[in-house]
């Protein structure tokens, strides 16, 4: 079961290594390069039982100031860290579209955001509780009225889109390669519709399919260009977080 488990982990890992070959990001590495190119970390134990560690000022790469807007897009842990910034009133805008996993459903945020286009009624659907919602976006934007539904959707993209032109950072989180495509719509291999909430719908009218690394690495590299297009002095921070698919039971998240 662990070989099946680390499956998805490994598989978000593979992609988020052909990004780092192609973008320059801001990350912390764990291996030994030179010092010029990480972030020199260093721990020490005390008596307290707890590992403290030092993180030396890293004076080649950008740094975040309290000033610099930030805008944080993925799993939980943009939540997370993003709630962190916004305690210490960092100007920090999170998942304008709510929460997303998946690394296709992520670069479509990012595309979307990049063009500013506008969310239609077409492209809402009915959850299972029967509001109105998009494939898009968290269930915090679900409503009983279509017309709220999209003006809160279109409302939050514009806020969105601004954000992204004007932050100095970006920071992206990936959290599973698990994918979840609706049966009405055929899976495109060039181009597949990953959804990002499945908004309580039936399992069954979903198909469930583990996500290529070269199809998700391609993606990303086109929605970070597109961000970088609309705001060249951007600065991408990636980073991986794996989520556990705990309502498909222990069994099916260890494969």
């Amino acid at each position: 079961l662990a070989k099946h488990r680390m499956r998805n982990v490994w598989t978000i890992m593979i992609c988020f290594c052909q990004l780092s070959s192609r973008f320059s990001f801001a990350w912390i590495r764990s291996d030994r390069p030179p010092a010029s190119s990480r972030v020199l970390c260093r721990a020490r134990f005390s008596e307290s039982f707890r590992t403290e560690v030092v993180i030396e000022r890293h004076h080649a790469g950008p740094h975040l100031r309290h000033k610099d807007q930030v805008l944080l897009v993925g799993s939980c842990f943009s939540e997370n860290i993003g709630g962190k910034l916004q305690r210490a009133r960092f100007p920090a805008h999170v998942n304008p579209m709510g929460i997303c996993f998946h690394p296709l459903a992520l670069a479509r945020t990012l595309e979307r955001l990049a063009s500013c286009r506008p969310y239609t009624r077409q492209e809402l659907v009915i959850d299972g509780q029967g509001r109105a919602a998009s494939f898009d976006h968290d269930t915090r934007f679900s409503h009983v009225n279509a017309e709220v539904c999209l003006k809160s959707i279109n409302d939050e993209l514009a806020h969105g889109s601004t954000h992204l032109r004007q932050s100095k950072f970006l920071f992206l989180t990936l959290g599973t390669a698990w994918a979840y495509t609706p049966k009405s719509r055929s899976r495109d291999k060039d181009s597949p519709f990953v959804v990002a909430n499945c908004h309580r719908l039936p399992t069954q009218g979903f198909d469930k399919w583990m996500s290529k690394p070269d199809a998700m690495a391609a993606a990303l590299r086109c929605a970070i260009s597109a961000c970088l297009d609309v705001n060249p002095e951007l600065q991408v921070v990636l980073t991986v977080s794996p989520v556990r698919h705990w309502r498909d039971g222990a069994v099916q998240n260890s494969r």
